[in-house]
């Protein structure tokens, strides 16, 4: 009897137990759908990250790729906007250096021009104090020059006065059978007395308006050679110079004519009439 009860207890508990197990393993069974379930969907997930990681990692690589591209590009473009502004740099740094040679040539050229000018400055001013010193001979010249030929023109004038008083005098002491002759000569004599005058008036007008300009060119040429520059000292030298002298032997030439047309006409009177001389002579003894 007591065995039946442990075995009927220990059939009981078996029973309990199995279907603790039952239980246990619905439960399992359960857990494992659910299990397998969420297994699934963490598969499906994952192959949708996979698949998601994987467009990202494509367009990773599609963007890097661009990327390195763009940089390639822009690198090489970096490059060949160095390379062209290092070709000009080049060209302006050789452009520099022609313009460095052309003005260290300038330079060079300007200096030996500079040197060329100092040394005429030098013979400029040594040709400016000869030509001062012979601007005072000139003048010294031209004074002795002008007074002489105020000598000459008023002996001259001192012949013509002369001459006209003797030719009066004549008139007076001729006779009457040569009156009319006379007449006509002392008549002639007078024309040309007036006319001596008148060309002696005109040559002496003539002499003191190229005395004057002859002394106020000398002057202001003698000061502008002073002041000047040394091309108009060239200019001086070979202009100024012969100008002022061909002046004086103008002036002289004329005084030379005066001289020969003054002769002429005494030599002409005294040829028609030679008893001039005789009254002159008749003059100078009569005081004595």
């Amino acid at each position: 009897m007591n065995q039946f009860n442990t075995f009927t207890k220990r059939y009981s508990e078996l029973e309990e137990r199995n279907m603790s197990l039952s239980d246990e393993k619905t439960r399992l069974k359960t857990e494992n759908s659910v299990l397998k379930e969420r297994m699934h969907n963490l598969e499906e997930q994952l192959t949708d990250n996979e698949d998601r990681f994987k467009q990202l990692l494509n367009d990773e690589k599609t963007r890097g790729t661009e990327s390195i591209s763009r940089l390639k590009r822009e690198k090489e473009l970096e490059t060949e906007s160095w390379n062209l502004k290092y070709q000009m740099l080049e060209k302006d740094l050789n452009a520099a250096k022609k313009d460095v040679e052309r003005s260290n040539e300038e330079t060079k050229r300007v200096r030996n021009d500079l040197e060329k000018t100092e040394n005429k400055l030098e013979e400029a001013q040594l040709l400016i104090e000869g030509m001062e010193d012979e601007r005072i001979q000139l003048e010294r010249q031209f004074k002795k020059f002008k007074e002489e030929a105020q000598q000459d023109i008023d002996s001259s004038s001192e012949m013509v006065e002369v001459l006209a008083m003797e030719t009066e005098e004549l008139r007076r002491k001729v006779d009457g059978p040569r009156s009319g002759s006379m007449s006509e000569h002392i008549g002639d004599m007078h024309e040309e007395m007036d006319a001596l005058k008148a060309k002696v008036a005109e040559l002496m007008r003539e002499k003191e308006e190229m005395a004057d300009q002859l002394l106020a060119t000398s002057v202001e040429r003698g000061r502008s050679l002073i002041a000047d520059t040394p091309s108009l000292a060239d200019e001086l030298a070979g202009g100024d110079s012969s100008q002022l002298l061909d002046a004086l032997r103008e002036q002289e030439i004329c005084n030379q004519k005066l001289r020969v047309y003054i002769n002429g006409i005494l030599m002409r009177v005294i040829e028609r009439h030679p008893e001039i001389l005789e009254i002159g002579e008749e003059g100078e003894s009569s005081p004595s």
